[in-house]
């Protein structure tokens, strides 16, 4: 069951458990000051998943 999280902006900041194969997965969103998205980053089990969007 996927779980999204959003800031106080509306944006997302946080979605779990999503993906045939991904179960587990978490990503996490980054954002600037002005709103502007800088980043992004997966993890699995609490561990990061290196190059996960290279």
């Amino acid at each position: 069951m996927e779980k999204f999280f959003y800031n106080n902006n509306g944006q997302i900041i946080k979605k779990s458990g999503f993906g045939s194969g991904e179960i587990g997965l978490t990503i996490k969103y980054f954002y600037s000051d002005n709103g502007e998205l800088i980043d992004r980053k997966a993890f699995r089990i609490g561990t990061e998943v290196k190059d996960y969007y290279k």
